[in-house]
């Protein structure tokens, strides 16, 4: 009898002993799963998120890119990593960085969680060649538009599209004098260094007048095809080599006309390379031409053809006159929404 008791306490510790290891298997399974679950909804949904100023960005300007917008779903971030594709790094959640050179660079953020969790984001860029700002002056001038070098380099000639005056400036942009004549709609200006004279674009009317040292009108010329469309005659400059005048139709569609001494009509080019043609100067030196855009905001080098060899991007709301000194490799802007004039240097 006691040995049948013994026998039936013995399976019952057994079965007690059993239910226990399961009862142990079951928390470590229960305690397993909710750390996996935990771990995943805390460490697996930190997400990058880069921002910038929006526009055009450019060589040799400094850029700030702001990470904070960067989220996770619970805690926190705590590491921000920055490449910038150009073989500089940085830490931070906002940063600046200056490329040194224009082209396509792929930049990087990467954010890491107090959890060890992390995300990566890339966005492209596309830095653009610049010119290095040298100054910018208020010019008492209202809508200042075409822009011309004195023969010495040591002034500007600018009109206004305004008030139809033709002024000439010191470098700083000081108003030396104001010539007597009067236009009605005056885009472009250039000089001519056999006699002095001075010859502009009257856009409404698709003429160019030749003035006097004094204001004096001494020529006038109607210039066939250049009202057609949206736009007129909006620069011209002359070449003292073949004593060629070039000349721009603003858009609409967009012309580089050739003219010859006697302003015929030596050639009528479309150009397709800006939203709009706003001023154009002739670089004797080296047989170029200079054109600014200001809905485009690029400054382009030319060929005599139009072809282009370079452009510049330029951040100003309204550039409309060009004036390029090859000798000291200056380029001057005059900037019609703002009044000003620019004057820019190439970086070396």
């Amino acid at each position: 009898m006691v040995e049948i008791i013994e026998i039936a306490c013995s399976a019952k510790r057994s079965k007690e002993i059993k239910m226990v290891k399961k009862t142990y298997i079951l928390i470590i399974v229960v305690i397993i799963i909710s750390w996996y679950c935990d771990k995943e909804v805390i460490n697996g949904n930190p997400k990058a998120i880069i921002t910038h100023k929006s526009g055009k960005l450019l060589r040799k300007e400094i850029i700030i890119f702001d990470g904070s917008k960067s989220t996770v779903e619970l805690g926190e971030i705590i590491d921000y990593q920055w490449d910038f594709g150009d073989g500089k790094n940085a830490t931070g959640i906002i940063v600046e960085h200056l490329y040194e050179n224009a082209g396509s660079f792929n930049l990087c953020l990467t954010v890491e969680d107090k959890y060890g969790a992390f995300d990566s984001t890339i966005i492209v860029l596309e830095i653009l060649p610049s010119l290095k700002l040298i100054s910018e002056k208020h010019i008492n001038i209202d809508e200042p538009s075409g822009l011309t070098l004195d023969l010495d380099n040591k002034a500007l000639w600018t009109v206004s599209d305004k008030t139809g005056r033709i002024t000439k400036l010191n470098l700083n942009g000081n108003v030396l004098k104001t010539l007597n004549f009067h236009g009605s709609n005056l885009e472009g200006i250039t000089i001519n260094p056999a006699d002095n004279s001075l010859w502009i674009v009257e856009e409404g009317l698709g003429e160019i007048i030749q003035i006097d040292s004094i204001g004096n009108e001494l020529s006038r010329h109607w210039i066939p095809s250049v009202r057609d469309g949206a736009g007129g005659l909006e620069g011209i400059t002359y070449n003292i080599t073949n004593k060629h005048f070039y000349a721009l139709k603003e858009k609409d569609p967009g012309v580089l006309l050739e003219l010859d001494d006697t302003l015929s009509t030596i050639s009528y080019k479309r150009i397709f390379f800006a939203d709009d043609f706003s001023g154009i100067d002739f670089d004797a030196n080296n047989s170029e031409l200079w054109i600014v855009s200001h809905q485009s905001e690029k400054i382009f080098r030319c060929k005599l053809d139009g072809e282009v060899i370079e452009y510049f991007a330029i951040s100003l709301p309204q550039a409309e006159g060009i004036a390029y000194d090859a000798d000291n490799k200056l380029i001057y802007i005059v900037d019609d929404a703002e009044e000003k004039l620019y004057t820019f240097t190439f970086w070396e």
